[in-house]
């Protein structure tokens, strides 16, 4: 792509992109018919101006005054024509391309390793989607279509010219060089702009993002001099970006007509002092050139749609290069032995030397309730996020029916364990969707019913208008924090897994509230296998056996009674919210 500078991680990405173009290729032929025709019929202009200018305006040929006008008509025909089918299959070629990417994009967005994304924040996975996927359309379909149409017309253009002047082609083919060099300098410095332009994009997403979503501690805080200050340096930068990339595109337009003209003008001065063209000859060779002008500014300007095309194909590809959710378990059937064992478990998160879970076991038989408690950031909600394999154990071993976790299917493992987690998360949908959301089987209203009854979530719908069709807003924001939580809790109910996970699952309840769900979720506990991590003590008095935790370690373990009994860190914790109360 003589036109087009790309450096060599960029070739590599723009080849990786056009492998996805190749993957609709029975879209070739229509295309290629359509650009042939439309490269042609701008070759057919200049060709018969001669004729225009020689045998009907100066000999006035009958048969040229008859025919000529008819020709110059169906020119313009087959140009329209082929104008619009390569507009249409290219532009189908292109929502193919996007159709496909996105697609892929949000399946990966699923699979991801829970590290990348926590490192990774939303708003840059938003942007992805969103404004870097129509760069890459793009890229696609208007700089695609330019390159390819806009190169055949330069190259048709010039071989009209060769042939009537090979001496006055000369002076093109001089220029060529320079007109090279100016497309690549402009070509590096689109590509330089194009990433930076990326990543303002991605900021001033992320900005907005965290200002709309808590715009309820912007206002508490009187933030907003903050905010406007951060998006407007985001802003800065993204305009800034946009006219270095406006300022280049001016710079080499003048350039280029420096170019263009000094070639005209020294192809008019030989043809006049030194050829034998005749008027028509002259005229249809300077119609070619003067028309190349049109198709070189053309791929001079796409360079920018290509660079930032490319740039942004480069981060859809990242992301697609990211490591997924390690899944190398091969076992699919379903235990019924829910029994669970930690033996020697240590975990850290990935950059962090500090272990968050140090040698921690226990075991925890079918049918029994195994509890943690602890002060924040002792490592109890870490270990309710090995368990689903959130994250996976540095050393040591967590078994289920006395196979390490690992061996499972990820979809196995995760089908036995029913999870609410303390940082309730709802779909912007209805109450009933949130409550069956991924049911593993067909479900009547009836069965969303009963485990929002179970819940207690048909108290606080009786007064919406829609009862369980009640949309809940973006991330449930039109519920209150226990409201939420109580749905969490009924879809953990009707989904009816063998093995529980409630993290503080009960933390956002006032005391009524939990007292109720509490009940129905003691019901539910003698039917599982259930591991709790709770904040009050009160919740947890009926567990087989309670985990005290400190720095990710156990410091003591016992019953209810007896830790109360040896008079240490739970006997401590059990006066705290005594007097709290």
């Amino acid at each position: 792509m003589p036109f087009i500078h790309l450096d060599p991680p960029s070739k590599i990405i723009f080849k990786r992109l056009l492998g996805y173009v190749f993957r609709f290729k029975s879209l070739f032929p229509l295309i290629i018919i359509s650009l042939v025709f439309l490269s042609a019929s701008q070759g057919l202009l200049a060709l018969i101006i001669e004729d225009v200018v020689d045998k009907v305006m100066i000999e006035r040929v009958p048969f040229w005054l008859k025919w000529i006008p008819l020709f110059l008509f169906m020119i313009f025909v087959i140009r329209g024509i082929s104008s619009a089918g390569t507009t249409y299959y290219m532009g189908k070629l292109a929502r193919k391309v996007i159709f496909t990417l996105r697609k892929e994009l949000f399946s990966k967005y699923t699979l991801l390793d829970n590290t990348y994304l926590d490192s990774t924040n939303d708003a840059e996975l938003t942007a992805k989607m969103t404004f870097h996927i129509e760069q890459v359309a793009q890229a696609s379909s208007r700089a695609l279509r330019s390159l390819i149409e806009d190169s055949a017309t330069i190259v048709v253009l010039l071989a009209i010219m060769f042939v009537k002047s090979w001496q006055l082609s000369l002076f093109v083919f001089a220029v060529i060089p320079f007109l090279m060099l100016i497309i690549r300098l402009v070509s590096k410095l689109f590509n330089r702009y194009s990433k930076r332009i990326l990543g303002s994009v991605s900021d001033i997403t992320q900005t907005t993002e965290e200002v709309i979503i808590g715009h309820k501690v912007v206002k508490a805080f009187n933030g907003q001099a903050i905010e406007n200050s951060k998006f407007g340096i985001s802003n800065d930068q993204n305009f800034n970006g946009n006219m270095k990339v406006l300022l280049t595109k001016a710079a080499s337009n003048i350039l280029i007509q420096l170019v263009a003209g000094t070639a005209v003008a020294l192809v008019v001065y030989f043809a006049a002092w030194h050829t034998n063209l005749t008027t028509g000859e002259f005229t249809s060779f300077l119609t070619a050139l003067i028309l190349i002008n049109t198709p070189i500014k053309k791929l001079l300007n796409i360079n920018e749609v290509i660079q930032m095309g490319v740039a942004s194909a480069g981060s859809i590809f990242e992301v697609f290069d990211s490591s997924a959710e390690t899944d190398q378990g091969t076992i699919t059937t379903v235990p019924t032995d829910t029994s669970l064992t930690f033996t020697d478990v240590c975990f850290a998160y990935p950059g962090k030397d500090e272990q968050v879970i140090s040698k921690l076991d226990f075991s925890l038989p079918k049918g029994k309730m195994l509890a943690f408690v602890g002060s924040s950031g002792s490592g109890k909600s870490t270990v309710a996020s090995l368990l689903p394999r959130f994250y996976d154990v540095q050393s040591g071993s967590i078994k289920l029916a006395g196979k390490d976790i690992r061996e499972y299917k990820l979809e196995t493992l995760r089908r036995v364990i029913s999870y609410v987690g303390q940082d309730i998360f709802l779909f912007n949908d209805t109450i009933a969707n949130n409550i069956a959301y991924a049911y593993d089987g067909d479900y009547s209203r009836e069965d969303v019913i009963k485990a929002a009854e179970a819940a207690h979530v048909m108290e606080f719908i009786e007064g919406m208008p829609n009862g369980l069709d009640t949309q809940v807003g973006d991330r449930g924001v039109l519920l209150s924090g226990g409201q939420r939580q109580r749905i969490a809790i009924a879809r953990a109910i009707m989904k009816n897994a063998p093995i529980l996970v409630l993290d503080e699952a009960t933390s956002a309840l006032d005391t009524e509230s939990e007292r109720l769900v509490q009940n129905e979720l003691q019901r539910l506990m003698q039917e599982c296998t259930t591991l709790v991590i709770a904040h009050r003590l009160s919740t947890i008095e009926m567990a087989d056996e309670i985990l005290v935790m400190e720095q990710g370690k156990v410091i003591e373990r016992g019953t209810h009674q007896s830790l109360l009994s040896v008079n240490g860190q739970y006997a401590k914790l059990q006066q705290l919210q005594s007097a709290d109360h």
